[in-house]
């Protein structure tokens, strides 16, 4: 069912969109109830709520008896609205690439620490509850964008609701509204930095959610770059699903594949992983086999959060910028809000590779 707005919503739009563009400076009156009720072909109750709006937002001034008249722009700073979505499929289940839920309630939380430091009202919705929400809400942000369907953004494009979708991996970047990490060099210094230590064994854990082979081309630099340096494809071993829902190791295929492997393989070892906690409980499987950390066994973490429990100095990982991630998303939508465009470039932000030599 098609979704619209209401009047004294669309009379509020186009009030916002004359005081942004400078038809109404500050200090100046905004046309009355009686005119805009006019103009509109509606009653004055319906024109009066969209003033009622504005001047929630801080924009007006509403005086019983006198005209509404524009506030100066630093008054309006503060009054935004902007819903939260966490996207429409179920996170308790490990669909996230990388690590179950955890990348986007850590952006969630970066989110409304961000939101809130502005002093702007944050929505928590989940799903397509936006929907319900389009007729009081500034904008919106989605975490995990490519899960809606291109009519969704073509809606909200309709209803010009400026939004930005934030994502940690997307194979084709949308050339608007979104923003995304570029995984390619990051993969590529992985690569490199295994063949740095002498690696003669590697192997790879790459999706936490599936088949043993990786659902997308994130890791194809990894692959590539392993290849343009002649290293043989018959000593790279991709291990199938080994982690739980929490992305920790399944007990019974740690002793399956992985024990075994760091048993027998030519060492060194180096292990590409998708989950920075199964990185953490390899690290207790290679002690059991008595390697020696960073000598016999190299490991690099791909989930990238940014919690210190998971930090070792034995744990190379892809940091990924999830602070500049939710700065940037929130930026776009400020600017859409601001000049009432409602589009704005997409923006792509680099993974890096860092090494903890300690």
């Amino acid at each position: 069912m098609k979704t619209s707005r209401p009047l004294y919503q669309q009379i509020r739009n186009y009030l916002a969109k004359g005081i942004a563009q400078g038809q109404y400076p500050p200090h100046t009156a905004l046309p009355t109830i009686a005119e805009l009720a006019q103009q509109f072909n509606t009653s004055g109750s319906t024109a009066a709520c969209a003033l009622n709006l504005l001047a929630d937002e801080g924009l007006i001034r509403c005086r019983k008896g006198r005209p509404a008249r524009v506030l100066p722009m630093q008054h309006n700073q503060n009054h935004l609205k902007l819903a939260i979505s966490v996207g429409p499929l179920d996170y308790d289940y490990c669909e996230i690439p990388y690590l179950g839920a955890s990348t986007i309630w850590t952006m969630q939380q970066y989110l409304i620490e961000r939101l809130l430091k502005d002093h702007h009202a944050a929505l928590n919705i989940s799903g397509k509850e936006w929907e319900h929400h389009c007729d009081s809400i500034d904008g919106i942000i989605l975490l995990r964008p490519q899960d809606y369907d291109v009519e969704d953004f073509d809606k909200l494009r309709e209803l010009n609701i400026p939004f930005a979708g934030i994502e940690t991996y997307l194979e084709q970047v949308p050339a608007n509204n979104v923003v995304s990490l570029e995984m390619r060099g990051a993969m590529s210094q992985a690569a490199i930095r295994f063949l740095s230590c002498g690696v003669k064994t590697i192997c790879t854990a790459l999706n936490p959610c599936g088949s043993n082979q990786p659902t997308d081309n994130r890791f194809n630099d990894f692959f590539r770059t392993l290849n343009e340096q002649h290293f043989a494809p018959g000593n790279i071993i991709e291990w199938p699903t080994l982690v739980n829902q929490d992305g920790s190791a399944r007990s019974e295929l740690l002793e399956q594949y992985v024990l075994p492997v760091l048993q027998t393989a030519p060492k060194p070892i180096g292990v590409l992983s998708c989950s920075d906690i199964f990185c953490r409980d390899l690290i207790a499987a290679a002690r059991r086999c008595k390697l020696e950390l960073k000598k016999d066994i190299f490991m690099i973490g791909c989930s990238g959060l940014p919690i210190s429990a998971f930090t070792t100095p034995a744990l190379t990982t892809v940091e990924m910028p999830f602070s500049k991630m939710i700065d940037s998303g929130v930026e776009m939508v400020y600017a859409q809000i601001e000049n009432k465009l409602f589009t704005h470039p997409s923006i792509l932000l680099n993974a890096k590779l860092t090494i903890r030599d300690t």
